[in-house]
Order: C-alpha cells, then sequence, then structure tokens
C-alpha cells in the first residue's frame, strides 16, 4: 500500500512537471510572437523617423507626380506636418535580434498589407492622398535598408464591412493600408485597444463647406433643410455642435469624426465611390429619397435620386431629404467638383474645423505565426 501511494505520488509530480513545462513553452511561444509584433511596429517608428529626419517626407509632398488627378492638388496643402514623433533618429532605434512573425517577414523579404478593393473616381475624397502610397513605400526602402533586405509588399483585397481588425488578429494580413485613422473604431472596437500602431503617418484637418447661398434651394420652401440665415452663423465647431437641425453630409474618410463630433445631428454616410460629388448633390441638388425606418428594404438600397425614379419624384412612402454641408478632409472641393458635378463649383464657403485626423500603419497584436 505504501508503495502504491508513493507511486501515485511521483506519477502526479511527473505530470504536474510536465504540464508546467508544456504551459512555459506555450507561454514562450505567444510572448515571442507578440515581441516579433512590437519590433514590427519600433522598427516602422525607426524608419518613418528617418523619413522625417531625410527630408523625404516633404519631397513626397512637394512631387506633382503624387498630387489628386486630375486635379492636380498640392499633396503639402492637404498633409497635416504630426509631431506624435520627432524626427530624432538618436532616440528611435531599430530593434535587434528580431524574432517572430518580424523576423519571418525579414526572411522571406515579403509583408502583406490589407487593402480596400476600390478604384477612385476624380470627385472621391480618396483621390487626394495619393502620397500615402509613396510615404509607405518610403517607409519600407528605409527600412530594408537597414535590415539589407528588400521587403515586397503583397495587398490581400478586404471586401466589405471591411473587418480590418479581425484580418490583422488572424494573420491575414501583416499591416494596414492608411485607411483607419487613429480615434475611431472597427468592429465595435477601439482601434488603441484592438491593435497595435505606429506614428501617425498622414494627418489631415477636417474642413466643413456651405453652400454660399441657400434660400434658392428647393428644400428651403419646404422647411426640409436649413435656411441661409441658419447657415450664415456656421462659423465655428461650437456653432455647428448649437444646431442640430443642420444636416450634415460626408466620406467614408470622414465619418467617424463627423458622427462623433457632432452626435446629435443627422450625419448621412455618402460611401464610395464619389463622395463630394454625391454630397453637393445632395446639398444644392435634387436630393436624395430614403426608405422609413419600418421598411423591410436596406435603407442603403433605397436611397437615390428622385429623378430615377420613373415619375421623377421619390415614390409615396419614402422620404426626400436634403442635407446643408458636408464634412471633407480636403480644403477645397471646386478641385473635385468637375464633370457631372461642375454645375456645383463655386458655391461652397469653407471653414477649418480645427480638427486633425491621423492614420499610423496597423498591426496585429498577436496573430498567429506566420508560415
Amino acid at each position: 500500500m505504501q508503495f502504491k501511494r508513493l507511486w501515485v505520488t511521483a506519477a502526479l509530480s511527473l505530470f504536474s512537471l510536465v504540464a508546467t513545462t508544456l504551459m512555459a513553452e506555450e507561454n514562450a511561444i505567444e510572448s515571442t510572437i507578440a515581441k516579433g509584433q512590437r519590433q514590427l511596429i519600433q522598427a516602422i517608428d525607426a524608419a518613418w523617423v528617418r523619413v522625417l529626419r531625410s527630408g523625404r517626407y516633404q519631397q513626397v509632398l512637394a512631387d506633382p507626380s503624387y498630387f489628386a488627378v486630375p486635379q492636380g492638388t498640392p499633396s503639402y496643402e492637404i498633409f497635416v506636418n504630426q509631431a506624435d514623433c520627432l524626427p530624432d533618429p538618436q532616440t528611435t532605434q531599430y530593434p535587434s535580434d528580431p524574432v517572430g512573425n518580424f523576423k519571418i517577414i525579414l526572411q522571406q523579404a515579403k509583408i502583406n498589407r490589407c487593402t480596400l478593393s476600390y478604384q477612385p473616381l476624380p470627385w472621391d475624397t480618396t483621390n487626394f492622398s495619393r502620397a500615402s502610397e509613396a510615404l509607405e513605400n518610403a517607409i519600407f526602402e528605409e527600412l530594408g535598408d537597414h535590415y539589407k533586405v528588400a521587403i515586397k509588399r503583397k495587398d490581400i483585397e478586404i471586401a466589405p464591412p471591411f473587418n480590418f481588425t479581425t484580418a490583422l488578429n488572424n494573420g491575414s494580413c501583416d499591416y494596414i493600408q492608411q485607411v483607419n485613422a487613429l480615434g475611431g473604431e472597427t468592429e465595435g472596437l477601439r482601434r488603441r485597444d484592438s491593435r497595435l500602431f505606429s506614428c501617425v503617418v498622414s494627418s489631415s484637418a477636417q474642413y466643413a463647406f456651405i453652400p454660399s447661398s441657400s434660400d434658392d434651394r428647393p428644400c428651403v420652401a419646404n422647411d426640409r433643410c436649413a435656411s441661409a440665415t441658419e447657415l450664415v452663423r456656421i462659423q465655428r465647431i461650437v456653432d455647428l455642435q448649437a444646431n442640430s437641425r443642420i444636416n450634415i453630409c460626408t466620406g467614408n474618410l470622414s465619418t467617424q469624426t463627423s458622427n462623433r463630433f457632432f452626435a446629435e445631428n443627422r450625419v448621412n454616410t455618402v460611401r464610395f465611390p464619389g463622395d463630394i460629388g454625391n454630397c453637393a448633390e445632395n446639398i444644392s441638388g435634387e436630393g436624395y429619397c430614403v426608405c422609413p425606418p419600418s421598411s423591410a428594404q436596406s435603407s442603403t438600397l433605397c436611397a437615390y435620386r428622385p429623378s430615377d425614379n420613373i415619375a421623377g419624384v421619390c415614390p409615396s412612402g419614402v422620404e426626400h431629404r436634403y442635407d446643408d454641408l458636408m464634412i471633407f478632409s480636403i480644403p477645397d472641393i471646386d478641385e473635385a467638383l468637375i464633370g457631372p458635378y461642375a454645375v456645383f463649383n463655386g458655391q461652397y464657403r469653407q471653414f477649418d474645423l480645427k480638427i486633425v485626423a491621423g492614420t499610423p500603419l496597423w498591426v496585429g497584436i498577436e496573430p498567429p505565426q506566420k508560415q
């Protein structure tokens, strides 16, 4: 009996030791993966700081080949200099002894980037941020020079609803194209908490565009939109926040900023393509039709122009709406009001909302190990 007890005790001790060892090894693997993710961010930051210090950042913004097409708006008029990471290479060093996925990226000389599957139109906001791609090129060239490897990027297209946080953390891609600003959320998760992020690479101010003359809009007569008297009072951000009657139109790149800063206003987000032109049509043109909330149809599918209907008006039971002003991250929308929207050119005054949105490069916290 005594021998049996000793045998059971020894067996349990051995089992406990094996379990503890396996758990320690598993934790070591997890911490190596997490460390590699942090190293990737540190390397991106180190490269970015050197892009700033060398003057290449300003060279990119001044390069006409990255200006908006076909408008030719200079990038330096759109991008704002962000000082969250100062151009000080001395204090921002590259990590040594790469581990985890960062080590594999360097070994394979390849990094996977999540992107939008989208082709911009001339009247899209995205058409005014072409320098972002060039800045990413500069970062990975600088990073590759340090580690003596030419890193190639492979794009992984993410379909709507663009669940980038999931894509990062399940290993679908290594980082995200510059499409998610630092302050927002994705999939109901605060981005700052659910991902790792680098220094801000591209920043832009947010501007409001208000019709210069509003009383001749057809919506004023039936009180479907704000009057010229109301709109002329909008001179600062607090004026807009104080009048919940003002209806805002914006695009994908400014939708969360607009919805959160102006929570009491109705914010209509025009999805790609053609956000700027379509907002102008919503404000100064024929407006748009929207299904009531109780409708079985999707409100997105039901939003269309009155002229799209055979009768030339919104169908019975469908609301005819107008917006009052638009918010975008470019200082001059006249550059985008061309082609079918040229009729609205010169009809808006602009004011700076004193809001700056910055976009870093995003990395997963602890995705699976790359193969």
